[in-house]
């Protein structure tokens, strides 16, 4: 009995490392990434982080295997994909 117990917190201590270490797998990538949020604006003259984005897209579509680009904005715009 006592044998199946520790198997169990074994267990559950393994599962709750694998966790942890994805978890700070994916905070190490966010830390990593230089995006910021690219939500619509009402300044749309401060466009540079679009259009860096856009770029970087359109050079690294094959590398990166992009298929689409999605542009969106507020309700009512039309939303389009280049």
């Amino acid at each position: 009995m006592n044998s199946r117990i520790l198997e169990a917190i074994k267990w559950t201590s393994e599962k709750l490392q694998q966790v942890y270490d994805n978890h700070n797998i994916t905070i190490e990538q966010e830390k990593i990434l230089p995006y910021i949020a690219l939500s619509p604006t009402k300044d749309a003259e401060e466009v540079e982080e679009y259009c860096t984005a856009l770029s970087w897209a359109i050079s690294n579509r094959k590398e990166k295997d992009i298929k689409n680009i999605a542009l969106t904005g507020p309700y009512g715009c039309k939303y389009q994909t280049i």
